[in-house]
């Protein structure tokens, strides 16, 4: 029984890293990401040419400037030119 828990929380944890929300900036511009992980708030700074990988499993992210954005799964959000893109 033991092994069966720990297999089924193995699963589990592995396919929410394959389904995770990533934010991409293909700016110019550092933009303030604030979002809500499983009841965790984060509020990080995104610089240019970087990758925020995995940071959810669903949730909305609110980008500075730019407004609020609902993500999901394996969904991208990308910053360019300053306008988003759900992927």
């Amino acid at each position: 029984m033991v092994k069966k828990n720990i297999l089924l929380v193995s699963i589990l944890l592995f396919s929410n890293s394959i389904f995770a929300v990533d934010i991409v900036n293909k700016d110019k511009s550092s933009y303030r990401i604030q979002y809500d992980d499983a009841g965790t708030k984060h509020d990080e700074v995104l610089n240019p040419g970087k990758k925020l990988s995995s940071i959810c499993g669903e949730c909305t992210v609110r980008i500075s400037g730019l407004g609020s954005f609902q993500a999901a799964g394996s969904d991208k959000i990308v910053i360019q030119n300053g306008e988003v893109k759900v992927e």
